[in-house]
């Protein structure tokens, strides 16, 4: 197993997240948010740019119409469209929405974390409407919002694997990564089962993505590193690389760059979307809240934009 922390860089100069999140590369430019400022942010040579959003973002995900679509978090709305409903019918529930995926069909996978117990939040399939124009069916809009995994606390993690599939899904808390066989046509899925558990000497698994290698990068949070597991061919993960970070929550993470080969990695120096009360790090942490690359080698598998 190789340990690495020499080649981290901090990019974006002096910007600071308080909670840097759902990172995606497209069309040269890294683009990510900040949850708890509401912000949606651009990164391009060197500078990021950021623009206020109208209510907290719990993920973004690219549009094959253009632009982004935002899970936002605590109006129970997904995509600004009223199609979470399983929460928006419990409104004595404290939950909001958090990372989010497109599939490679095109829908988008998005998860809620509670914020009380119990743990009654879900991992969500959001499916595409259809309809006929000019003698053909064509995708407008959203469906509707299925529960596909129940009794989550904190969903985070959503990746494919290179073929697409099995589905990488992390439940914070419970401190592994598990994986499910997914069938893209349907979107269903099946076997769920833990690939990774991670060691007692670390955090808990946050944000993720797969290179084209078939290996998980996993963001541990409180822990300062991203762990790559790569699969023992018998549906176990071995732990085969850990890079180490001059902050201690590294939140998510994608792959970009000139030549893909670049591992992006957001990180957090204030998360107040569970504790009003939390404390800045950013004292003790001076690189906290701030956007970190290297180049690792290896590219990242596709990223999916959403059908609607």
């Amino acid at each position: 197993m190789a340990t690495t922390n020499s080649e981290v860089q901090i990019v974006g100069g002096d910007y600071r997240a308080k909670l840097g999140e759902s990172p995606v590369w497209i069309n040269g430019e890294l683009v990510f948010i900040d949850v708890v400022a509401k912000e949606i942010c651009t990164l391009r040579d060197g500078t990021v740019r950021r623009a206020q959003l109208p209510k907290m973002p719990g993920s973004i995900v690219p549009s094959s119409k253009g632009g982004f679509l935002a899970a936002l978090a605590f109006f129970c709305n997904v995509l600004d469209a009223q199609v979470h409903r399983p929460l928006a019918d419990k409104p004595g529930e404290r939950q909001c929405l958090n990372d989010g995926k497109c599939d490679a069909r095109g829908r988008v996978w998005v998860g809620s974390k509670v914020l009380d117990a119990p743990p009654s939040g879900a991992l969500f399939c959001v499916e595409p409407a259809f309809s006929f124009r000019n003698g053909s069916m064509v995708k407008v809009g959203v469906a509707g919002a299925v529960a596909e995994v129940g009794g989550v606390w904190t969903s985070n993690g959503i990746a494919w694997s290179p073929v697409g599939d099995t589905m990488y899904y992390a439940d914070s808390p419970r401190r592994r990564v598990e994986a499910y066989d997914f069938d893209a046509e349907s979107g269903l899925l099946r076997n769920g089962r833990v690939f990774a558990r991670m060691p007692d000497d670390v955090g808990v698994p946050d944000g993720m993505c797969v290179d084209e290698g078939g290996g998980v990068w996993v963001c541990v949070w409180d822990a300062g590193k991203v762990l790559r597991y790569v699969p023992d061919g018998e549906g176990n993960a071995r732990l085969d690389r850990t890079i180490a970070f001059p902050c201690s929550r590294p939140t998510s993470c994608c792959f970009g760059g000139k030549d893909g080969t670049t591992l992006f990695v957001t990180s957090c120096s204030l998360d107040t979307t569970v504790d009003a009360d939390a404390v800045d790090v950013s004292a003790d942490e001076p690189t906290a809240g701030g956007v970190f690359a290297i180049d690792v080698g290896v590219k990242g598998v596709p990223v999916h934009a959403a059908a609607f």
